[in-house]
């Protein structure tokens, strides 16, 4: 996903929150999710973990597991050190 994209799904993330709407959310980012686009796992888990939606423990379980996804395809990827 590139930058400008993330942003666009950012903001109308933001609305949908303001609402309260924590499925049109999830339907939002599911194409993203389903392509394994790790930044946008990280991104959904992120805003969800951390933006206080009121959902189930099932929902919470979930994305912490697209977090340790992230966090999985992070360390699996080659250091480069910048000379």
């Amino acid at each position: 996903m590139d930058e400008e994209t993330a942003q666009r799904q950012e903001d109308e993330t933001e609305v949908l929150h303001e609402a309260n709407d924590w499925s049109a959310v999830e339907s939002l980012w599911r194409s993203y999710i389903l392509q394994i686009d790790v930044g946008a796992q990280f991104r959904l888990a992120c805003y969800h973990l951390f933006a206080a939606f009121d959902e189930e423990l099932q929902t919470r379980t979930e994305m912490q597991k697209l977090l340790r996804t992230w966090l999985n395809a992070i360390a699996l990827m080659p250091f480069t050190s910048i000379s």
